[in-house]
């Protein structure tokens, strides 16, 4: 781990989480909640509060495909695999210019590399979920890196499980004790039975790195993960009174996840200029269905939300002499959130929201750093995004600077200015639980 370079930047290799406490495997975020400035309110999310920032206005990235939700477990893991991870890179704050579109923090990770000189394989288990990571050379100029994770709680249920589903019950009735069933693959909100849900997860990456020359890296990376959630229960036959009563039989089936591609190549021009050209497109996805029926009544709710982008990007960085270096590039961004909500009575919908945006962005940026004697560092940059949504340009000035007062002692201080376009809405609704939905941002 190294915390030393730039302001509240955090740089951190996957084998370093092996002695940091974790539940049966490494875990990147929630080993990230155990930084300074950083925290996770509950047992039952994975994402990262910093400095008092929430999960959503985070931006989250892996091998440059935007990832929305990091929860797997109702939040008890983290969406991403440690084995598939080379390094974590977070800024708690006063982050580049060359990032944009949250307020909050930036989660850069890329993903492993396969070994082109050797095949390799690698597995283990715990008694929640089982991994395993296979890495297989291509030639002398080519590797394949596929790793799989996937939860077999659907198969097997182990006191562990329910424990762990038990302490997210017992938490969430604490907070809320008359509040009934809702999203359980939201916060781990649902409703005491004497069955234990049909739940299961599982996530896929697969990282696809070719260098036909020294001086050109290509790599494709695909990443697929879901969390399947199945509440479904029968009803019963109760004697009360002399007379027979059938309790509501009820099916809640929800599902949420995030899937993504993106292709990269980093180009060396020469000793002083690099370009790395890459595009990247990412879905997150959530789908819920309840019907509750009896012999006196039925209802239920219909609910999806999906957030699709597409982006591309260049980055270019010139080494003008050793003490100065100039960072500059462009970003364009299409978005594509939905969401829709019906409540359902009998067979008629009582009441429905329906929301959908599109947005196209458009962004540039140029940083300069300058390395000074004594140890000084000045960083000076900015970046604009023009956002057809609200037909509005916005301008980030961003700037920092680092001075070692001693050997051991070092002052940092930085100032920017920040937007976000997209946002995640929390509904806390008594009467059907709790859900949260994406919306972008419009005038």
């Amino acid at each position: 781990m190294d915390a030393s370079r730039g302001i509240s930047q955090v740089t951190i290799a996957p084998e370093q989480l092996d002695a940091l406490p974790s539940l049966g495997e490494a875990d990147i975020f929630r080993s990230l909640q155990l930084l300074p400035g950083v925290s996770g309110t509950n047992d039952a999310t994975s994402g990262l509060f910093v400095r008092g920032g929430t999960p959503d206005e985070n931006l989250v990235l892996l091998d440059g495909m935007t990832v929305y939700h990091v929860d797997h477990f109702f939040g008890v893991f983290s969406a991403f695999n440690a084995d598939a991870i080379k390094d974590v890179q977070l800024f708690k704050s006063a982050y580049p210019a060359r990032f944009g579109g949250r307020t909050s923090s930036v989660v850069n990770m890329i993903g492993r590399a396969g070994d082109p000189q050797a095949f390799r394989m690698s597995a283990g288990a715990n008694l929640l979920s089982g991994r395993t990571t296979v890495e297989v050379p291509l030639g002398d100029q080519a590797a394949l890196m596929v790793s799989a994770r996937r939860s077999y709680t659907d198969v097997i249920q182990s006191g562990l499980f329910d424990n762990l589903f038990g302490t997210l019950t017992d938490a969430d009735e604490a907070a809320t004790p008359q509040q009934p069933a809702g999203r359980g693959g939201r916060r781990g909100r649902f409703q005491v039975q004497e069955a234990t849900p049909f739940f299961y997860f599982y996530d896929v990456n697969s990282k696809l790195t070719w260098t036909p020359t020294p001086r050109d890296v290509v790599a494709v990376s695909l990443y697929g993960g879901a969390d399947n959630l199945d509440q479904s229960s029968t009803g019963q036959a109760v004697q009360f009174g002399g007379n027979t009563f059938n309790t509501p039989s009820r099916r809640e089936i929800t599902d949420w996840g995030n899937r993504g591609v993106s292709g990269r190549w980093f180009r060396q021009w020469g000793g002083r200029f690099s370009s790395d050209a890459q595009i990247a497109a990412s879905e997150y996805f959530s789908d819920g269905t309840r019907e509750i029926t009896s012999d006196q009544f039925a209802n239920g709710f219909l609910e999806e939300n999906r957030v699709q982008d597409l982006s591309f990007r260049l980055d270019n960085a010139w080494n003008v002499a050793r003490s100065s270096t100039v960072e500059f590039g462009a970003l364009a961004t299409q978005s594509d959130v939905r969401y829709g909500f019906e409540q359902l009575q009998g067979d008629s919908v009582r009441g429905s929201l329906a929301l959908a945006g599109e947005a196209f962005q458009t962004s540039a940026y140029a940083q300069h750093v300058w390395a000074g004697p004594g140890g000084l560092k000045l960083t000076v940059g900015a970046r604009g995004t023009y956002s057809d949504a609200t037909e509005t340009t916005y301008f980030e000035p961003r700037a920092s600077l680092e001075f070692p007062l001693f050997s051991n002692f070092k002052v940092k201080s930085a100032w920017g200015r920040y937007n976000q376009f997209i946002k995640r809405v929390e509904n806390e609704d008594v009467l059907e639980g709790s859900r949260d939905f994406w919306v972008l941002a419009d005038t």
